[in-house]
Parts: C-alpha cells; sequence; structure tokens
C-alpha cells in the first residue's frame, strides 16, 4: 500500500494544483485558490500547535477554536453559495461527488467539535489529542485536495463543452 505524504509536506502544493483555465474563468478559479490559501495559512497555525514537541495545551485550544469557526464558515460558504452549488449547475453529472463531499463536510466538522472538547478538558497536553489533530488535518487536505479535483473537473467540462 503505497503511504499518503504528510500533510505538512503537501499543504501548498494542494491549493495550487488547478490547470489553466480561460480568461474568463479565472475569477472563479482565483476565488477558489483564495478561499483555500486562506484556509491553509489558517490550519498552519494549528500545525505548529500539534507538531511534535509543541506540548502547549493553551495553543492547541486557541488554534482548535479558530480552526473550528474557519472551517465551519468555509464549508457552509461552499455549501450554500459557493464553489459546490456551481459545480452543481455546471456538472449535474457531478452531484455524487458533491453530495460526498458535503457528508465529509459534516464528518471533519463533528471530528474537529470531538477535538475540541476533549482539548477543552484536557488538564495537561496529551500527546494522543495532538495526533488526534495531525490526523485531523491529513483528512482535512485530503478532502480539499478531492474538492479541486471535483471543481477543476466540472470546469474542465464546462469548457470543453463551449470548445
Amino acid at each position: 500500500m503505497k503511504s499518503e505524504p504528510h500533510p505538512s509536506t503537501t499543504a501548498n502544493s494542494q491549493v495550487a494544483s488547478f490547470q489553466p483555465l480561460p480568461r474568463e474563468r479565472q475569477n472563479i478559479r482565483e476565488a477558489l485558490l483564495t478561499a483555500h490559501r486562506r484556509l491553509a495559512n489558517d490550519l498552519q497555525a494549528l500545525e505548529e500547535a500539534v507538531r511534535p514537541g509543541a506540548a502547549n495545551l493553551e495553543a492547541l485550544r486557541s488554534s482548535l477554536a479558530a480552526t473550528y469557526t474557519h472551517v465551519c464558515d468555509h464549508f457552509h460558504g461552499e455549501e450554500h453559495h459557493g464553489y459546490l452549488t456551481e459545480v452543481r449547475r455546471r456538472a449535474p453529472h457531478l452531484e455524487h461527488d458533491v453530495v460526498e463531499l458535503q457528508q465529509e463536510h459534516r464528518q471533519l466538522r463533528m471530528a474537529l467539535d470531538d477535538l475540541l472538547a476533549k482539548a477543552r478538558l484536557a488538564k495537561k497536553w496529551e500527546e494522543a489529542l495532538a495526533e488526534s489533530a495531525r490526523d485531523w488535518l491529513h483528512r482535512l487536505r485530503r478532502h480539499e485536495s478531492k474538492e479541486n479535483q471535483v471543481v477543476q473537473d466540472a470546469f474542465n467540462r464546462d469548457f470543453s463543452a463551449e470548445d
């Protein structure tokens, strides 16, 4: 089984994986990349808080809380007036993928909520909690990469139809 790269080594490469798009679609592409770059920047603080040897429970709590707020807003925006809505409009054949991404949003939110609750209850640094947060970050990075691919597929198919 092929091992996946550690999320901290792939964060920037995943958000910049799109192929060039026609000029009239650049604003949508740029908006997606900007949103994912902002999310990547916010997640960097969480990565720092859970790096091996960090052992700062307050930094972990603070980073988890900030990440929770931003991720919930990010997912809500994508689902209700963002990229997933546009994918549905442009590529109805990708509906199954969109539903799957929305299910992953819920799973990621619930897992992050659980991490935040555990961090708030912790009396001292727990490496197991940091490892769970690192695992969550890895899951989120995979999700974002998958989401980028679905959006790219929707727009590439749309462009091919226009040619």
